[in-house]
């Protein structure tokens, strides 16, 4: 009988102890520990896009596009989540979409993860367009005609690709540019920092609050027709001809 005591007694104190987890089991929620227990990644194939828009919305996770030539009209939306989403693809004539399952059965489904996207060679596509929160955005080896990328609650690094045209607004986070060439890139970031390495560009507009901002080029002769940078709340490093 003391033996059934002592196991009550201690199951009780386990369940004092832990009692903020179990607590947010029993409403459906998941830890933070068994969220980073959970991460998995989502990979899509995207395939005879040309032509067509690609649109992604998916809810507080990682972003990540890797293209080995042109890429084209590929909208992605990421907002809050607490939980993972799967994921159903329709096809029609005028865009590749990937939505959300019903809600209700997020509470199941876990962590969402990453997202990976990896574009195929010898697509001729124009425009990328990122709207992103609590979630890092890296993209390599990209070539495209406009780039628009709203994020915050993460990094973004735009790495090695030509882009006609940058159009970034960041919050909360830093921003890395590198091996880049391009004709117009304006940035404005809002709590982090900027760092552009070999970023080649006619038209450079920056503005950076409460954050630092680094920019140096190995190529001495390439100058910079229009260079604007401001800096508040912060420092700024320029080695580049203009």
């Amino acid at each position: 009988m003391s033996t059934i005591y002592i196991t009550i007694l201690l199951i009780l104190i386990l369940c004092f102890i832990f009692r903020d987890i179990i607590f947010k089991v029993l409403k459906g929620e998941k830890s933070n520990f068994y969220k980073s227990k959970n991460v998995k990644t989502q990979e899509y194939n995207i395939r005879e896009v040309e032509g067509k828009n690609i649109f992604i919305d998916t809810l507080d996770t990682d972003v990540k596009i890797l293209g080995d030539e042109n890429v084209q009209n590929i909208i992605i939306q990421v907002s809050y989540l607490v939980d993972k989403f799967s994921y159903e693809i329709s096809h029609d004539q005028n865009s590749i979409k990937i939505i959300r399952n019903n809600k209700k059965n997020f509470k199941e489904i876990g962590n969402c993860g990453r997202i990976l996207i990896r574009v195929p060679m010898n697509k001729n596509l124009s425009n990328i367009e990122l709207l992103v929160n609590n979630g890092d955005i890296e993209i390599y080896d990209i070539h495209l005609n406009v780039l628009n990328v709203e994020c915050g609650n993460g990094a973004l690094k735009l790495d090695s690709g030509k882009i006609k045209s940058v159009n970034i607004l960041k919050s909360n986070g830093d921003v890395s540019l590198l091996h880049l060439f391009s004709d117009f890139i304006d940035l404005d970031i809002k709590n982090g920092n900027g760092d552009f390495v070999d970023v080649y560009s006619e038209k450079v507009h920056v503005n950076v609050l409460n954050g630092d901002f680094i920019y140096v080029n190995a190529d001495e002769n390439y100058k910079i027709q229009d260079l604007n940078v401001n800096v508040e709340n912060g420092k700024k490093k320029l080695n580049v001809n203009h």
